[in-house]
């Protein structure tokens, strides 16, 4: 064989795209970072307020913490009083703050009153169960189901009251009641867990785990003979569980202690009413709002 001559490839280089006549570095005008608070002066507040009749409460109340542009925005929409017409007409008249204008003293009232208020709805829950209102599969003796349910120590709990629910389309939550709860779950449906699919419950364990009672365990699907052998299908029960508390998170709060829930609302209750006594005293707004 002959004399082997290593072959070495070089790119090309491929020529520079050429700039139009007349353009060089010096003339082009540099692009000017966006100014947030000029753009916030610019938008009209109509646009503003088209732009948060998209959020919920929280996320408003959420919103209001950017600026103060937001701040006396937010505070200005007429969702305040339509909330506190639906949710707090039981309570009697909202005492409004002194030389405080009125939608500002219906939205600080809101949020005195935000962990026992349904952001979808806008009403108030004091803690009963709402299970009858909506689940008519269960048959005319719901009151039995619920006297049942006390005896048996399954007690609705938190269940009954406003729970965070994330929204699929946002990384935030909202609080939604039982009835609104059902709603939201019926659009978008729980998975089914892996430890219910294909299984079987005994009805112990049904009661323990889902907290159903007996007459509503006794309409699940279930698999053997005999009044002690008869086991029940997982998915069935968890789906039934489902509809009566409001998903898996009304689930989980059930028996859960209300004191401590209804401690935090009173104590948000009572910073509300201390406002209200030193404005009273003659001191101005601008020394307590944020």
């Amino acid at each position: 064989m002959g004399n082997t001559q290593s072959i070495s490839y070089r790119r090309k280089k491929l020529p520079l795209k050429k700039r139009h006549s007349g353009e060089t570095s010096e003339n082009l005008v540099p692009v000017q970072p966006l100014d947030g608070a000029a753009l916030l002066d610019k938008l009209p507040p109509e646009i503003w307020h088209l732009v948060f009749s998209f959020l919920y409460p929280s996320e408003l109340a959420r919103a209001s913490q950017v600026c103060q542009k937001f701040y006396h925005t937010i505070f200005s929409l007429q969702i305040w009083a339509s909330i506190q017409k639906v949710a707090l007409y039981r309570d009697g008249p909202v005492k409004l703050l002194a030389n405080v204008p009125t939608l500002t003293s219906y939205a600080l009232f809101v949020f005195a009153n935000s962990l026992q208020i349904c952001e979808q709805c806008f009403r108030k829950c004091d803690g009963i169960s709402s299970t009858s209102s909506s689940t008519g599969w269960r048959g005319d003796n719901l009151l039995d189901f619920d006297i049942e349910r006390e005896t048996l120590g399954l007690s609705v709990g938190l269940s009954a009251m406003p729970l965070p629910v994330l929204l699929p389309w946002t990384k935030s939550g909202i609080r939604l009641c039982q009835q609104c709860r059902r709603q939201h779950f019926d659009c978008y449906p729980e998975p089914i867990p892996p430890a219910f699919k294909g299984k079987r419950l005994r009805r112990k364990d049904i009661r323990n785990r889902l907290h159903l009672c007996d007459e509503e365990i006794l309409q699940l699907k279930r698999f053997g003979c005999g009044a002690t052998a008869f086991s029940f299908c997982a998915e069935d029960a968890l789906r039934t569980a489902r509809i009566i508390y409001g998903g898996d998170v009304g689930i989980a709060a059930v028996g859960s202690s209300l004191s401590e829930l209804l401690d935090r609302s009173k104590f948000r209750v009572y910073a509300y009413q201390n406002k209200w006594d030193i404005l009273n005293e003659g001191e101005t707004w601008k020394c307590i709002a944020p």
